[in-house]
This record gives structure tokens, sequence and C-alpha cells, in this order.
């Protein structure tokens, strides 16, 4: 069986990602082992001041619950001798301005890349938020989903320009077009963090990214709809 060992040095968005991604890879017979160092709202820009400090800031995160442990980006490098994928991601209100992830993006990667061994660093590409999004940080998008959608894209086309890496997990276009395809919410009450079915569309997304496989298998959560769950695998193999 091939195994993936995978860190997310992230915040929300990045817990969002794993909350059913190890329960899908294993019904596909698959091993990812997923770690998540969290802070809510974290940007790039306060991961690379954590990091200066060693802050045993971040709440460790393992195959989609909480360890209640508390860790600095170092002790999190560490738990694994080698990592085949590490990730990180933008603070969603900056993601589609693409001035905020520098010098932040490179002295982070520089950072991990002196204190770890790993094959692949990538990014999330986080979505937008919906129309009723009531916090701050919106208004830099003219409160609009699809104007956010667009830079967030516009930010990741120009990305590789200024910064080289090695895969892009793409759960904001999943997002957008399944809110195209399906009727159920994929969003929380709030338009801002990821409902339990769109937690499961984009956790179905990084499996079939992460392992290059389409998936064939469905874990359905919490005795749920069964032909939902179906739609949803069939529509992230496309």
């Amino acid at each position: 069986m091939k195994s993936i060992k995978l860190l997310s040095i992230s915040n929300s968005f990045g817990v969002n990602l794993q909350t059913y991604a190890y329960q899908i890879a294993e019904a596909n017979g698959l091993d990812l082992d997923m770690y998540v160092l969290y802070i809510g709202g974290c940007s790039l820009e306060q991961h690379c001041r954590n990091i200066k400090t060693n802050a045993k800031a971040y709440e460790l995160f393992h195959n989609g619950e909480s360890t209640h442990t508390f860790v600095s980006v170092l002790d999190g490098l560490k738990l694994q001798e080698k990592w085949n994928i590490i990730l990180t991601q933008q603070v969603s209100g900056l993601s589609g301005k693409i001035d905020s992830y520098f010098p932040y993006l490179d002295d982070l990667f520089n950072y991990v890349k002196q204190n770890s061994k790993f094959d692949l660093f990538g990014l999330q590409k986080t979505w937008e938020y919906g129309p009723k999004f009531p916090y701050g940080g919106f208004e830099a998008y003219n409160k609009d989903s699809d104007q956010m959608y667009k830079e967030i894209c516009e930010t990741y086309t120009r990305l590789p320009e200024r910064f080289k890496f090695d895969l892009i997990i793409n759960s904001g276009d999943i997002i957008h077009f399944a809110k195209q395809e399906f009727t159920e919410n994929v969003y929380d009450e709030f338009d801002f963090h990821m409902s339990s079915f769109g937690c499961y569309l984009i956790g179905a997304n990084l499996v079939k990214i992460v392992f290059n496989t389409k998936l064939d298998k469905i874990y359905v959560p919490n005795n749920e709809n069964e032909e939902l769950y179906k739609k949803a695998i069939k529509f992230v193999n496309q």
C-alpha cells in the first residue's frame, strides 16, 4: 500500500481540508498520515514570526482530530524523519493579494528546507467567501464572491513567476464549481468555513491529488445520504 505522510502548516482552512481526508483515503485502500499545525486565522507573515521565536502556538491535529497538544513549527517538522508533502497557505482574506505572500512564503520555505526532509512543497488554493460572510476582509473584494475567486485565481496564476512550488491543492476551484453543481450548502452558517459536505469535497480532492488516482470507493460520514456522496466522488474525479 502506498503511504503519504503530509504536514500542513496552516489555519482553520487546513483543518477543514483534513476533516475527512483520512477516512476517504482509508476507504480507498490508501494510507494517508496527515498532520495539521493550526492557529486560527494564521497568515504567512504570522507563521514567519512564530518560527523566529519557536513559539509553541500551534494546536496539533492528526488525521482529522485534535491531539490537544501545542507545538512549534519546528516540533511539527520533526514529527517525521521525512515528509512526502508539506503544505501551507495564505490566510483566506489575503489569498487573492499576491504581494501579501512575500517575502513570507520564501522565508517559510527556507526554514522548512533547513529543518526537515520532504519530497514536495505545495500550497492549498483557498476558496472565496459566500455572500453572507459577515467579517472584515471581504471589503477588499467588494464583498463579491465571484470577484474574490477571480483574484485568487489570478494570484495562483502569477505565483509561479515568483516562487517555485511542487503542487497546488485546488480546494478553491472544487468549492467554486461545487456551488453550481450541488444544492447542498458547502459553507458553514457564516459563509466562511466549510460545512461537513464542503469538507468532504475538499478532502476527497486532496486524496485524489496526493495519490494521483481516481477514487472508486465511497466513505459516507455519519450514515448520511449515500447517493449524495457517490455524486460527490464522481464530481471530484472529473
